[in-house]
């Protein structure tokens, strides 16, 4: 009787035996494959392309914001960190705004927004929390701009 080796146990059985008699490994299935070189080349080259890009992505994010409503200058400034120290600002002067707006947006923030003679509308102050109702009050006033409540959660509006 003719006899082969049982890949899984090396067990000798017989050559037409379906299953090994020790392990039950089952001659007909296809032999397990670890992959080749360059599928597991190609799947590493994949996920470096993939951090890279998630790396890139990070360090486009800012690191810091802030905003300054400068009575002295007449100017609100914005500024911007990236990493690496790398700054955007931008500036606009009192003159060049029409109006500031409160706005309550449906998902419950709460915005002041101020809106440019060229239709642009900036975001002067944004809280999560807490409505600011007060400071926009205050900067219209500093701004001498009339100052207009948006409630979007109702879709009404009044004008102070």
């Amino acid at each position: 009787m003719e006899m082969k080796p049982c890949p899984s146990c090396g067990t000798e059985v017989p050559a037409v035996a379906n299953r090994c008699k020790v392990c039950f490994h089952d001659f007909k299935s296809a032999p397990e494959r670890n992959g080749s070189p360059i599928a597991i080349l190609a799947a590493l080259a994949l996920a470096i392309v993939v951090a890279g890009g998630a790396f890139w992505y990070l360090s486009q994010m800012p690191t810091d914001k802030r905003i300054l409503v400068d009575q002295e200058t007449q100017t609100i400034q914005w500024i911007t960190q990236y990493s690496g120290n790398r700054l955007k600002t931008d500036r606009v002067k009192f003159d060049e705004i029409t109006k500031l707006e409160h706005v309550v947006s449906s998902d419950g923030a709460y915005q002041i927004l101020a809106l440019t003679s060229d239709g642009e509308r900036k975001v002067v102050e944004e809280d999560r929390s807490a409505s600011l109702a007060l400071k926009a009050q205050k900067y219209a006033r500093i701004m001498n701009k009339p100052l207009e409540n948006k409630d979007e959660t109702f879709g009404f509006m009044k004008q102070d």
